[in-house]
Protein backbone atom coordinates (compact mmCIF):
# COMPACT_ATOMS: atom_id res chain seq x y z
CA UNK A 1 0.00 0.00 0.00
CA UNK A 2 1.13 3.54 -0.67
CA UNK A 3 1.61 5.86 2.30
CA UNK A 4 -0.88 8.51 3.34
CA UNK A 5 -0.88 11.51 1.07
CA UNK A 6 1.58 14.31 1.74
CA UNK A 7 -0.98 17.09 1.45
CA UNK A 8 1.62 19.84 0.98
CA UNK A 9 3.73 18.06 -1.66
CA UNK A 10 1.83 15.04 -2.98
CA UNK A 11 3.48 12.64 -5.37
CA UNK A 12 1.39 12.34 -8.54
CA UNK A 13 1.76 9.96 -11.47
CA UNK A 14 0.19 11.22 -14.69
CA UNK A 15 -0.82 8.25 -16.87
CA UNK A 16 -1.70 8.77 -20.53
CA UNK A 17 -2.27 6.43 -23.46
CA UNK A 18 0.49 7.91 -25.66
CA UNK A 19 2.58 11.05 -26.06
CA UNK A 20 2.45 11.86 -29.76
CA UNK A 21 1.21 15.46 -30.36
CA UNK A 22 -2.47 15.97 -29.58
CA UNK A 23 -4.76 18.06 -27.39
CA UNK A 24 -4.60 16.00 -24.20
CA UNK A 25 -0.90 15.39 -24.66
CA UNK A 26 -0.22 19.11 -25.15
CA UNK A 27 -2.13 19.87 -21.95
CA UNK A 28 0.12 17.47 -20.07
CA UNK A 29 3.20 19.12 -21.59
CA UNK A 30 2.04 22.51 -20.35
CA UNK A 31 0.72 21.42 -16.97
CA UNK A 32 3.34 19.07 -15.56
CA UNK A 33 6.24 21.58 -15.33
CA UNK A 34 3.85 24.11 -13.75
CA UNK A 35 2.60 21.58 -11.22
CA UNK A 36 6.18 20.70 -10.30
CA UNK A 37 6.89 24.42 -9.82
CA UNK A 38 3.93 24.50 -7.39
CA UNK A 39 5.40 21.75 -5.22
CA UNK A 40 3.53 18.83 -6.79
CA UNK A 41 5.92 16.00 -7.62
CA UNK A 42 4.79 14.78 -11.05
CA UNK A 43 6.07 11.88 -13.13
CA UNK A 44 4.50 10.71 -16.40
CA UNK A 45 3.83 7.20 -17.73
CA UNK A 46 2.55 6.31 -21.22
CA UNK A 47 1.48 2.94 -22.58
CA UNK A 48 3.09 3.46 -26.00
CA UNK A 49 3.89 5.97 -28.76
CA UNK A 50 6.27 8.16 -26.80
CA UNK A 51 6.65 10.88 -29.41
CA UNK A 52 7.52 14.57 -29.46
CA UNK A 53 5.57 15.39 -26.30
CA UNK A 54 7.62 12.86 -24.33
CA UNK A 55 10.80 14.48 -25.65
CA UNK A 56 9.53 17.93 -24.62
CA UNK A 57 8.68 16.74 -21.11
CA UNK A 58 12.06 15.09 -20.68
CA UNK A 59 13.63 18.34 -21.86
CA UNK A 60 11.92 20.00 -18.88
CA UNK A 61 13.44 17.42 -16.54
CA UNK A 62 10.24 15.38 -16.14
CA UNK A 63 10.71 11.59 -15.80
CA UNK A 64 8.69 9.85 -18.55
CA UNK A 65 8.17 6.08 -18.28
CA UNK A 66 7.44 3.86 -21.29
CA UNK A 67 5.07 1.01 -20.39
CA UNK A 68 5.73 -0.59 -23.80
CA UNK A 69 2.18 -1.87 -24.37
CA UNK A 70 0.59 -0.85 -27.67
CA UNK A 71 -2.54 -3.04 -27.67
CA UNK A 72 -5.68 -2.18 -25.71
CA UNK A 73 -6.20 -5.84 -24.74
CA UNK A 74 -2.61 -6.40 -23.64
CA UNK A 75 -2.67 -6.69 -19.82
CA UNK A 76 1.09 -6.38 -19.47
CA UNK A 77 1.02 -2.59 -19.56
CA UNK A 78 -1.37 -2.47 -16.62
CA UNK A 79 0.77 -4.94 -14.68
CA UNK A 80 3.91 -2.91 -15.39
CA UNK A 81 2.05 0.22 -14.31
CA UNK A 82 1.02 -1.39 -11.03
CA UNK A 83 4.69 -2.08 -10.27
CA UNK A 84 5.65 1.49 -11.25
CA UNK A 85 3.03 2.94 -8.89
CA UNK A 86 4.16 0.77 -6.00
CA UNK A 87 7.81 1.65 -6.52
CA UNK A 88 7.06 5.36 -6.82
CA UNK A 89 4.82 5.44 -3.71
CA UNK A 90 2.48 7.88 -5.45
CA UNK A 91 -0.27 9.57 -3.49
CA UNK A 92 -2.43 10.38 -6.54
CA UNK A 93 -2.73 8.72 -9.94
CA UNK A 94 -4.23 10.92 -12.66
CA UNK A 95 -5.23 9.22 -15.92
CA UNK A 96 -5.89 10.77 -19.33
CA UNK A 97 -7.60 9.26 -22.40
CA UNK A 98 -9.61 6.05 -22.77
CA UNK A 99 -6.94 3.31 -22.58
CA UNK A 100 -5.20 5.00 -19.64
CA UNK A 101 -8.54 5.43 -17.90
CA UNK A 102 -9.31 1.73 -18.17
CA UNK A 103 -5.94 0.23 -17.28
CA UNK A 104 -4.58 3.08 -15.19
CA UNK A 105 -7.42 3.21 -12.68
CA UNK A 106 -7.31 -0.58 -12.26
CA UNK A 107 -3.54 -0.48 -11.71
CA UNK A 108 -3.80 2.37 -9.22
CA UNK A 109 -6.40 0.57 -7.14
CA UNK A 110 -4.41 -2.67 -7.29
CA UNK A 111 -1.39 -0.74 -6.03
CA UNK A 112 -3.41 0.66 -3.12
CA UNK A 113 -3.71 4.32 -4.21
CA UNK A 114 -6.70 6.00 -2.57
CA UNK A 115 -6.93 9.11 -4.80
CA UNK A 116 -7.44 8.25 -8.49
CA UNK A 117 -8.45 11.04 -10.85
CA UNK A 118 -9.36 10.81 -14.54
CA UNK A 119 -9.67 13.67 -17.02
CA UNK A 120 -12.18 13.12 -19.80
CA UNK A 121 -10.86 14.89 -22.90
CA UNK A 122 -12.75 13.42 -25.83
CA UNK A 123 -16.09 11.76 -25.12
CA UNK A 124 -18.98 12.77 -27.37
CA UNK A 125 -22.40 11.29 -28.02
CA UNK A 126 -21.13 9.00 -30.81
CA UNK A 127 -17.49 8.24 -30.11
CA UNK A 128 -14.75 8.05 -27.57
CA UNK A 129 -11.36 8.27 -29.26
CA UNK A 130 -12.56 6.45 -32.37
CA UNK A 131 -14.52 3.77 -30.52
CA UNK A 132 -18.26 3.81 -31.26
CA UNK A 133 -20.39 4.21 -28.18
CA UNK A 134 -23.13 1.76 -27.33
CA UNK A 135 -24.49 -0.03 -24.25
CA UNK A 136 -21.44 -2.31 -23.95
CA UNK A 137 -18.85 0.46 -24.23
CA UNK A 138 -20.80 2.72 -21.88
CA UNK A 139 -20.97 -0.11 -19.34
CA UNK A 140 -17.19 -0.61 -19.61
CA UNK A 141 -16.65 3.14 -19.22
CA UNK A 142 -18.92 3.22 -16.15
CA UNK A 143 -17.21 0.21 -14.55
CA UNK A 144 -13.76 1.76 -15.01
CA UNK A 145 -14.99 5.08 -13.64
CA UNK A 146 -16.12 3.41 -10.43
CA UNK A 147 -12.49 2.47 -9.74
CA UNK A 148 -11.58 6.14 -9.54
CA UNK A 149 -12.25 8.89 -7.05
CA UNK A 150 -13.66 11.41 -9.50
CA UNK A 151 -13.71 12.38 -13.15
CA UNK A 152 -12.70 15.80 -14.42
CA UNK A 153 -14.46 16.93 -17.60
CA UNK A 154 -12.88 19.63 -19.75
CA UNK A 155 -16.23 21.36 -20.32
CA UNK A 156 -19.84 21.30 -19.15
CA UNK A 157 -20.73 19.66 -22.47
CA UNK A 158 -18.24 16.87 -21.79
CA UNK A 159 -19.56 16.49 -18.24
CA UNK A 160 -23.03 15.92 -19.72
CA UNK A 161 -21.62 13.17 -21.95
CA UNK A 162 -19.95 11.51 -18.96
CA UNK A 163 -23.32 11.59 -17.16
CA UNK A 164 -24.95 10.01 -20.21
CA UNK A 165 -22.82 6.87 -19.71
CA UNK A 166 -24.48 6.42 -16.32
CA UNK A 167 -21.82 8.04 -14.12
CA UNK A 168 -23.51 9.87 -11.20
CA UNK A 169 -23.31 13.65 -11.26
CA UNK A 170 -21.61 13.80 -7.84
CA UNK A 171 -18.58 11.98 -9.26
CA UNK A 172 -17.95 14.58 -12.00
CA UNK A 173 -16.21 17.96 -11.84
CA UNK A 174 -15.39 20.49 -14.57
CA UNK A 175 -11.81 21.62 -15.06
CA UNK A 176 -11.20 23.20 -18.49
CA UNK A 177 -8.13 23.02 -20.65
CA UNK A 178 -5.77 25.99 -20.69
CA UNK A 179 -3.36 27.85 -22.96
CA UNK A 180 -0.49 30.28 -22.55
CA UNK A 181 -1.90 33.74 -23.48
CA UNK A 182 1.48 35.35 -24.10
CA UNK A 183 2.63 32.55 -26.38
CA UNK A 184 -0.45 33.00 -28.59
CA UNK A 185 -0.28 36.75 -29.12
CA UNK A 186 -0.06 37.96 -32.72
CA UNK A 187 3.54 38.56 -33.81
CA UNK A 188 4.19 40.36 -37.11
CA UNK A 189 7.73 38.94 -37.26
CA UNK A 190 6.42 35.39 -36.85
CA UNK A 191 3.88 36.05 -39.62
CA UNK A 192 6.56 37.12 -42.09
CA UNK A 193 8.98 34.33 -41.18
CA UNK A 194 6.37 31.53 -41.21
CA UNK A 195 5.04 32.56 -44.63
CA UNK A 196 8.54 32.68 -46.04
CA UNK A 197 9.38 29.22 -44.66
CA UNK A 198 6.25 27.65 -46.13
CA UNK A 199 6.12 29.42 -49.48
CA UNK A 200 3.08 31.62 -48.75
CA UNK A 201 3.06 35.03 -50.43
CA UNK A 202 3.29 38.03 -48.06
CA UNK A 203 -0.07 39.47 -49.16
CA UNK A 204 -2.02 36.22 -49.59
CA UNK A 205 -5.31 35.84 -47.72
CA UNK A 206 -4.76 32.78 -45.55
CA UNK A 207 -7.35 30.53 -43.92
CA UNK A 208 -5.80 28.33 -41.22
CA UNK A 209 -7.12 25.02 -39.92
CA UNK A 210 -5.27 23.02 -37.29
CA UNK A 211 -5.64 19.68 -35.57
CA UNK A 212 -5.41 15.94 -35.99
CA UNK A 213 -6.45 15.00 -39.53
CA UNK A 214 -9.10 12.39 -38.78
CA UNK A 215 -12.55 11.86 -40.28
CA UNK A 216 -14.43 13.17 -37.23
CA UNK A 217 -12.82 16.62 -37.57
CA UNK A 218 -14.36 17.11 -41.06
CA UNK A 219 -11.40 18.97 -42.57
CA UNK A 220 -12.80 18.28 -46.03
CA UNK A 221 -15.41 20.97 -45.28
CA UNK A 222 -12.61 23.52 -44.86
CA UNK A 223 -11.04 22.38 -48.15
CA UNK A 224 -14.31 22.64 -50.07
CA UNK A 225 -15.16 26.01 -48.53
CA UNK A 226 -11.75 27.53 -49.23
CA UNK A 227 -11.81 26.17 -52.79
CA UNK A 228 -14.68 28.50 -53.78
CA UNK A 229 -12.87 31.58 -52.43
CA UNK A 230 -10.77 32.26 -55.50
CA UNK A 231 -7.80 34.06 -53.98
CA UNK A 232 -7.66 32.35 -50.58
CA UNK A 233 -4.85 30.04 -49.45
CA UNK A 234 -5.70 27.18 -47.10
CA UNK A 235 -3.06 26.42 -44.46
CA UNK A 236 -3.54 23.04 -42.76
CA UNK A 237 -1.37 22.32 -39.72
CA UNK A 238 -1.40 18.80 -38.34
CA UNK A 239 -1.16 15.19 -39.36
CA UNK A 240 -3.24 12.06 -39.27
CA UNK A 241 -4.73 9.25 -41.35
CA UNK A 242 -6.72 11.62 -43.61
CA UNK A 243 -3.79 13.79 -44.62
CA UNK A 244 -3.10 12.24 -48.04
CA UNK A 245 -6.79 12.15 -48.94
CA UNK A 246 -7.16 15.82 -47.97
CA UNK A 247 -4.05 16.76 -49.96
CA UNK A 248 -5.47 15.03 -53.04
CA UNK A 249 -8.81 16.78 -52.57
CA UNK A 250 -7.14 20.17 -52.25
CA UNK A 251 -4.91 19.56 -55.28
CA UNK A 252 -7.99 18.78 -57.37
CA UNK A 253 -10.24 21.59 -56.12
CA UNK A 254 -7.83 24.42 -55.38
CA UNK A 255 -4.51 23.62 -57.10
CA UNK A 256 -1.57 25.64 -55.83
CA UNK A 257 -3.60 27.26 -53.04
CA UNK A 258 -3.21 24.76 -50.18
CA UNK A 259 -0.29 24.23 -47.82
CA UNK A 260 -0.12 21.13 -45.61
CA UNK A 261 2.68 21.46 -43.06
CA UNK A 262 2.26 18.19 -41.19
CA UNK A 263 2.80 18.16 -37.43
CA UNK A 264 4.79 21.16 -36.22
CA UNK A 265 6.60 21.85 -32.94
CA UNK A 266 4.40 23.85 -30.53
CA UNK A 267 6.13 27.20 -31.17
CA UNK A 268 5.89 26.79 -34.94
CA UNK A 269 2.23 25.77 -34.71
CA UNK A 270 1.52 28.98 -32.78
CA UNK A 271 3.44 30.97 -35.40
CA UNK A 272 1.03 29.55 -38.01
CA UNK A 273 -1.78 31.47 -36.31
CA UNK A 274 0.14 34.73 -36.71
CA UNK A 275 0.64 33.84 -40.39
CA UNK A 276 -3.12 33.40 -40.95
CA UNK A 277 -5.90 35.94 -41.56
CA UNK A 278 -8.86 33.81 -40.46
CA UNK A 279 -9.34 30.45 -38.76
CA UNK A 280 -11.68 27.60 -39.71
CA UNK A 281 -12.76 24.77 -37.40
CA UNK A 282 -15.38 22.58 -39.10
CA UNK A 283 -15.34 19.84 -36.44
CA UNK A 284 -19.01 19.38 -35.43
CA UNK A 285 -18.27 17.68 -32.11
CA UNK A 286 -15.68 19.03 -29.69
CA UNK A 287 -15.20 18.28 -26.02
CA UNK A 288 -13.50 21.66 -25.48
CA UNK A 289 -12.23 23.30 -28.67
CA UNK A 290 -8.62 24.12 -27.82
CA UNK A 291 -7.72 24.99 -31.42
CA UNK A 292 -10.51 27.56 -31.59
CA UNK A 293 -9.48 29.09 -28.26
CA UNK A 294 -5.89 29.39 -29.52
CA UNK A 295 -7.11 31.14 -32.67
CA UNK A 296 -9.14 33.77 -30.83
CA UNK A 297 -6.23 34.22 -28.39
CA UNK A 298 -4.23 35.28 -31.46
CA UNK A 299 -6.99 37.70 -32.50
CA UNK A 300 -8.04 35.69 -35.57
CA UNK A 301 -11.56 36.08 -36.97
CA UNK A 302 -12.86 32.56 -36.52
CA UNK A 303 -15.54 30.39 -38.10
CA UNK A 304 -16.38 27.22 -36.19
CA UNK A 305 -18.97 24.46 -35.98
CA UNK A 306 -18.54 23.59 -32.27
CA UNK A 307 -16.46 24.88 -29.38
CA UNK A 308 -17.58 24.52 -25.75
CA UNK A 309 -14.65 26.78 -24.81
CA UNK A 310 -16.28 29.69 -26.63
CA UNK A 311 -19.86 28.76 -25.85
CA UNK A 312 -19.36 28.28 -22.08
CA UNK A 313 -16.77 30.94 -21.31
CA UNK A 314 -18.80 33.63 -19.56
CA UNK A 315 -22.52 32.90 -19.07
CA UNK A 316 -23.07 36.22 -17.27
CA UNK A 317 -21.77 38.33 -20.17
CA UNK A 318 -22.62 35.98 -23.02
CA UNK A 319 -20.24 33.51 -24.57
CA UNK A 320 -16.69 34.34 -25.54
CA UNK A 321 -17.80 34.07 -29.18
CA UNK A 322 -19.80 37.28 -28.72
CA UNK A 323 -16.76 39.12 -27.32
CA UNK A 324 -14.37 38.24 -30.14
CA UNK A 325 -14.66 37.89 -33.91
CA UNK A 326 -16.02 34.33 -33.92
CA UNK A 327 -19.12 32.94 -35.58
CA UNK A 328 -20.68 29.50 -35.27
CA UNK A 329 -22.14 27.96 -38.44
CA UNK A 330 -23.38 24.60 -39.66
CA UNK A 331 -20.75 22.06 -40.68
CA UNK A 332 -21.22 22.27 -44.43
CA UNK A 333 -19.09 23.85 -47.20
CA UNK A 334 -21.65 26.47 -48.19
CA UNK A 335 -22.11 27.86 -44.69
CA UNK A 336 -18.36 27.86 -44.09
CA UNK A 337 -17.56 29.51 -47.43
CA UNK A 338 -20.00 32.36 -46.80
CA UNK A 339 -18.77 32.92 -43.24
CA UNK A 340 -15.10 32.72 -44.22
CA UNK A 341 -15.61 35.23 -47.03
CA UNK A 342 -17.09 37.67 -44.51
CA UNK A 343 -14.35 36.93 -41.97
CA UNK A 344 -11.62 37.67 -44.53
CA UNK A 345 -12.90 41.25 -44.74
CA UNK A 346 -12.42 41.80 -41.00
CA UNK A 347 -9.26 42.97 -39.23
CA UNK A 348 -7.72 40.93 -36.45
CA UNK A 349 -9.73 41.22 -33.28
CA UNK A 350 -9.00 41.44 -29.57
CA UNK A 351 -6.46 38.96 -28.23
CA UNK A 352 -8.41 37.63 -25.27
CA UNK A 353 -8.18 34.54 -23.03
CA UNK A 354 -10.62 34.33 -20.09
CA UNK A 355 -8.85 33.79 -16.80
CA UNK A 356 -10.29 30.29 -16.35
CA UNK A 357 -8.67 29.18 -19.61
CA UNK A 358 -5.16 30.35 -18.76
CA UNK A 359 -2.83 27.45 -18.15
CA UNK A 360 -1.51 28.91 -14.89
CA UNK A 361 -5.07 29.12 -13.56
CA UNK A 362 -5.68 25.51 -14.50
CA UNK A 363 -2.40 24.48 -12.83
CA UNK A 364 -3.38 26.35 -9.64
CA UNK A 365 -6.75 24.59 -9.51
CA UNK A 366 -5.31 21.17 -10.20
CA UNK A 367 -2.58 21.56 -7.58
CA UNK A 368 -5.22 22.61 -5.04
CA UNK A 369 -7.36 19.62 -6.00
CA UNK A 370 -4.50 17.17 -5.43
CA UNK A 371 -3.92 18.67 -1.99
CA UNK A 372 -7.65 18.56 -1.13
CA UNK A 373 -7.91 14.93 -2.15
CA UNK A 374 -5.22 14.21 0.40
CA UNK A 375 -7.46 15.45 3.21
CA UNK A 376 -10.40 13.18 2.26
CA UNK A 377 -10.76 9.72 3.81
CA UNK A 378 -9.92 6.98 1.33
CA UNK A 379 -12.74 5.58 -0.81
CA UNK A 380 -15.33 8.23 0.14
CA UNK A 381 -17.55 9.35 -2.71
CA UNK A 382 -16.16 12.60 -4.15
CA UNK A 383 -19.45 14.34 -3.42
CA UNK A 384 -18.57 14.00 0.27
CA UNK A 385 -15.00 15.16 0.11
CA UNK A 386 -15.74 18.85 -0.05
CA UNK A 387 -14.24 19.08 -3.56
CA UNK A 388 -15.78 22.07 -5.35
CA UNK A 389 -18.20 21.56 -8.24
CA UNK A 390 -15.71 23.23 -10.53
CA UNK A 391 -12.44 21.65 -9.52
Amino acid sequence: MTPATNTAHPRVLQVITGLAPGGAEEQLRLLVPRLRARGIHCDVAAFYNLGAVADALRGEGVPVLDLDSARLRDPRGALRLTAVIRRGEYDVVHTHLFRAGLHGRWAARRAGVAAVVHTEHSLNHRLIEGHHRGPALDALYRAAERLGTLTLAVSAATAAEVRSTGVPDERIRVLPDGIEPEAHRFRPDARIAFRARHGIAPHARVIAATGRLVAAKRFEVAVDAAAVLDDAVLLVVGDGPQRHELERRAAARMPGRAVFTGQLPPAEAVAALSAADVFASPSPEESFGLAVLAAVACGLPTVYAASPALQEADPDRGSLAHQVHAIRVACDPGSFAAALAAALSRPRGTEFVPVQYRIDTVADRLAALYRRLGTAPAHLEPGRTGVARHA
